[in-house]
């Protein structure tokens, strides 16, 4: 439960991940997922992903395999007037990280990437098996093994 009120959570189909871990680094500061880091316009934050790929069977009896993990950003700003509306135009795939990109220990895979922050933002990560560089809706008769995904709660940055 503490991490439920924390925003320390991530979610995940299939079981294609076990554990996820954000942690967003300023000099010798840091902030995970659902925590905010303060850093100074202009400067750069280090990011380090870090999530366990199970080397076992899923509850269907596969072994489902990350094909690609994407961290992804949005600006923070005023709140807005309309609360009806639930998106932001400034959410965007800043990275997409493939297995060349990461490296692997026994099942963890770790990848990391440096980030200037000229404004604040939240960062958050997805990653799934498929192919696709955005999650569709899944089509009629669709097996939902084929199609699995992960999402993390934000870790926001915000620039002072």
């Amino acid at each position: 439960m503490a991490a439920l009120r924390s925003g320390q959570v991530f979610v995940t189909t299939g079981d294609l991940v076990s554990e996820v871990y954000v942690t967003v680094r300023y000099q010798k500061a840091e902030a995970s997922m659902g925590g905010e880091l303060v850093v100074d316009q202009g400067s750069a934050v280090q990011i380090e992903i870090r999530v366990r790929d199970p080397d076992g069977k899923n509850s269907n009896g596969s072994y489902p395999a990350l094909s690609r993990i994407d961290l992804i950003a949005g600006n923070v700003g005023a709140r807005s007037a309309d609360l009806s509306i639930n998106s932001n135009s400034s959410t965007r795939v800043l990275h997409r990280f493939t297995a060349k990109n990461w490296r692997r220990a026994s099942e963890f895979l770790t990848m990391r990437t440096t980030l200037a922050i000229n404004e604040s933002m939240y960062l958050r990560v997805r990653g799934t098996n498929t192919k696709e560089l955005e999650p569709t809706e899944d089509a009629a008769g669709e097996n939902p093994w084929d199609d699995l995904w992960f999402y993390t709660n934000p870790v926001f940055v915000t620039a002072r």
